[in-house]
């Protein structure tokens, strides 16, 4: 299998590791930050060109290395036809009974629990947890130590930042991430969240701001 991957950086090297741990070709690189094409990125990969050269890479698959929760959604929207494959890391651990989209990335030590149902173009980053019975939308970006418990619903294209904790603090009132909502780093969630906004601090005191 071959890959081409979008964007070039920090995030897009872990997936490097990654994928040189498996038996997976890596194409090269697409990046409209670069100016010099086939200079060498991290482990001999190359930028090979702009976003805009994935035309002549159709036949590959293709993993989309950048976190900005706007640019994944005006991409995955513009090249929907094109090859996603799932990339999962061999020390992650998924429940056999949870359901997979296309286009998702899981990093290292990970847990995706029982009947959790994960949409298309997420990415878990390295140790977050995904607990029983979460429903999560279409591209979701999940930053490093995230610790969703069980039974929680995330719209499309949210963002929660890293060491987030997202808690049911009653049994009997379900929480809910609205679309395109921005958790920022450290915060801890105990109600639901409305679309639009960006929240951070806990759920007691939040400072909101239009995202």
């Amino acid at each position: 299998m071959e890959i081409i991957l979008i964007g070039g950086g920090g995030n897009c090297k872990k997936i490097i590791d990654m994928i040189m741990s498996e038996d997976i070709n890596i194409k090269g690189i697409l990046d409209d930050k670069y100016t010099d094409i086939q200079i060498n990125f991290y482990r001999k990969t190359k930028i090979i060109g702009k976003i805009s050269d994935l035309i002549k890479y159709k036949d590959c698959n293709i993993i989309v290395t950048i976190g900005s929760i706007d640019f994944r959604k005006d991409f995955f929207n513009k090249y929907i036809d094109y090859k996603f494959p799932n990339l999962i890391h061999t020390k992650s651990c998924i429940s056999e009974s949870s359901q997979l989209g296309k286009g998702i990335v899981i990093h290292y030590g990970v847990y995706v629990g029982p009947d959790v149902i994960i949409g298309d173009f997420c990415h878990l980053d390295t140790n977050s947890i995904i607990e029983h019975d979460c429903n999560l939308g279409n591209n979701i970006m999940v930053c490093p130590g995230v610790n969703i418990c069980g039974g929680v619903k995330i719209r499309d294209n949210v963002f929660i930042g890293a060491g987030t904790t997202i808690i049911n603090s009653t049994s009997n009132k379900e929480i809910i991430l609205n679309q395109k909502c921005y958790i920022g780093a450290g915060s801890l969630i105990t109600k639901s969240i409305e679309s639009n906004k960006l929240y951070y601090g806990n759920s007691f005191n939040y400072i909101l701001k239009d995202s």
